[in-house]
Formats: C-alpha cells, sequence, structure tokens
C-alpha cells in the first residue's frame, strides 16, 4: 500500500475557494476519514488526490514521491463513489473484472478470474456473479462498486460517502465489511463522510475538514476528548456538546474564556444549592436523555434509567471541574486552570 502526504493544498473554483492551504498525512495502511459538513471540501480533496481535479497550489505525494502531474490512470488509487456508478449492461462478475481488462493492466482470464472470485467471496457476494447489476439490492450493488476498486489492489482507496444512500441497517453492516476488509488486507483508505458514526466506527484517525482548512486530526477518542476549536468539539458527540457561558459553570475559568462546554454526559441532576437551576423541555424515557433550559439555552442531560422527569419539572444541574471545556471568543481551546491544592 501507499502513505499519502499533501503540502500546502489549494482549489478554487471560481470566486469559490474549495480547499485552502491544506496540509495532510495519511500513514501507509491506514483507514484514514475526512469528517465534515457538505461544502467543507472533502469529496475536492479526494478528486485532486485521484487527479480528477487540478490544484492551484500545492502538492500531493505517495510514498515520497510527487504525483502531481500525474494522470490519474498512473497515481493507482481506486474510486468509490456515493453512487454506485456500475455498467448496468454487465453481469457482475463482468462490472468487477472491468479494470482487470483495461490496456494498462491487461490480465490473463484465468487470472481475473480467480481475484473476481476471491474478493466476490470477500463481500459476500459470490451467488451473484451472474446477475445484471441493474438485479441487485442497494446494498449489493455498492458492495459490486466496492469490489471493482479492490480487485486491482490499488495503493490508495479513496471512498467518497459510499454508504450514505443506503438504508440504516446496510449502513451498519457495511462500515463492518468495510473495517474488517480494510484490516484484513492492509490498504490504505482515505474515506469522506459528514457522519460522525461512520467517522468514529471506521477511523484510526479522523480529520476535521470545515471550509476547505484542517481544524484537527487526531484519534477518534482524542479528538472527541481534547478537541482543538469549539467547532471540532461540536463535530463530535450526539447529542451535540453544551456550550455554555463559562460564568454558568460556578467554577474559576481561563482568563478571557467565553464557551464552557460539557458533553451531556457528564451533566449530573442534583439536588441542593449551588447548581444551575434549569426547566425540563423534554424527556425521553427510551434514550435516557432530557433537554433543559435557562435563559434562553438548551442544555442536553444524560440522565439515570431509574430517574423520570417531565417537560415543565425544575431540575438543577452540575458538572465537575475537571469536564468542562474552555473556549475564547473566536473558539479556541483554552488551557484549564491548574487544580488547587491545599496548603498543609
Amino acid at each position: 500500500m501507499a502513505s499519502i502526504s499533501i503540502q500546502g493544498m489549494t482549489k478554487r473554483f471560481g470566486a469559490t475557494t474549495a480547499v485552502e492551504g491544506l496540509d495532510l498525512a495519511v500513514n501507509d495502511s491506514e483507514f484514514f476519514v475526512l469528517l465534515g459538513p457538505s461544502g467543507a471540501g472533502k469529496s475536492t480533496t479526494l478528486r485532486l488526490i485521484a487527479g480528477l481535479e487540478q490544484p492551484d497550489a500545492g502538492q500531493i505525494t505517495m510514498d515520497g514521491q510527487d504525483i502531481s502531474g500525474r494522470f490519474p490512470a498512473a497515481r493507482d488509487c481506486a474510486f468509490v463513489f456515493q453512487q454506485y456508478s456500475l455498467y448496468p449492461h454487465l453481469s457482475v462478475y463482468d462490472n468487477i473484472a472491468f479494470p482487470l481488462r483495461s490496456p494498462m493492466r491487461k490480465t490473463p482470464e484465468a487470472q481475473i478470474r480467480e481475484r473476481v472470485h476471491e474478493v466476490a467471496t470477500l463481500l459476500h457476494i459470490e451467488s451473484k456473479l451472474d446477475r445484471k447489476a441493474t438485479a441487485l439490492s442497494g446494498g449489493e450493488m455498492q458492495r459490486v462498486a466496492i469490489g471493482r476498486a479492490l480487485v486491482r489492489s490499488p495503493k490508495v482507496f479513496l471512498m467518497d460517502e459510499p454508504l450514505s444512500s443506503l438504508d440504516a441497517r446496510l449502513r451498519e453492516e457495511l462500515r463492518v465489511e468495510l473495517k474488517r476488509i480494510q484490516k484484513r488486507t492492509g490498504s490504505t483508505v482515505i474515506y469522506v463522510t459528514h457522519d460522525q458514526v461512520e467517522a468514529t466506527t471506521l477511523a484510526d484517525r479522523i480529520g476535521i475538514l470545515e471550509a476547505g482548512k484542517i481544524q484537527q486530526v487526531g484519534t477518534p477518542i482524542e479528538v472527541y476528548e481534547q478537541p482543538a476549536t469549539l467547532q471540532v468539539a461540536q463535530r463530535l458527540g450526539s447529542p451535540v456538546i453544551n456550550a455554555l457561558p463559562a460564568n454558568w459553570t460556578g467554577f474559576r475559568s481561563p482568563r478571557g474564556a467565553v464557551h464552557a462546554a460539557i458533553r451531556p454526559e457528564d451533566v449530573q441532576v442534583v439536588a441542593g444549592d449551588g447548581a444551575l437551576v434549569c426547566r425540563v423541555i423534554e424527556a425521553s424515557l427510551l434514550k435516557h436523555e432530557m433537554v433543559v433550559e435557562r435563559d434562553g439555552i438548551e442544555i442536553h442531560v444524560h440522565t439515570a434509567p431509574e430517574a423520570v422527569f417531565h417537560p415543565g419539572d425544575t431540575v438543577t444541574i452540575h458538572c465537575e471541574p475537571a469536564r468542562c471545556l474552555y473556549f475564547d471568543v473566536k473558539g479556541q481551546r483554552m488551557d484549564p486552570l491548574p487544580a488547587h491544592r491545599p496548603s498543609h
């Protein structure tokens, strides 16, 4: 497989800057996920790596070699798109075999047959090889699209939201399959999604992309527990992290702190003074979650399974100081104040 390095990459479409000064390093055999909202520049980044778009500035290297000027066919990247992009007049077998019959990779039919059956078995579609691609379910068609990418063992797999058009059950099933296949083959995968569940399930590391710029790169747990900005903190976690005025916590906050961010699972419902008094506006007995409100600001809270609350109830909430994350007026993470140590 291969490593990918991007240095200072910028891509503009007219007056719109899709990617700006992007720096990124993906390790050999890594499952790397680019996570961000629509319009963040995720798909453009993949297309630049594949050579389907040319950057206005910057460089892309594969295993240390500059590939910025190479044609797409010479980059040895396989692209899996959001839509299946299969050849409808061909069978499943011929769709998967298609890359091995191209002029650049002319392969003997015996080897093609062996490789197609190997990939089909890996994807659990070996019984579908004689069918037309259009006679398959959505999940099966996406497996064929993935198989067509797998069959030629490229150096890098580029996957642009390949599961987003599937229903929830199929997405979960194929997430497991993709991770299993990547671990088994040792493939280098760069995967684009706006779905945080996909990102945290699949990724060895995540890159948070916002407005064409990388905000943070790290393992899912690093990004979740130590977000660099408030935007990043709000990208992972469901319900979304609570961003409260810094003076609401009742704790000493860093000088200049504007927001105190608290995960819903770190908010406790307590009795007594010194906590935030709030009004319940929504409660879910099945999810053990509720939404409370104070001064027009909503706060999401995880509740104990035995706790029962109703809209209109008054509750007090509290958070341990160590679980608060502080951010300045620009949304940048601030170091917490050192813990107070009693004198002896």
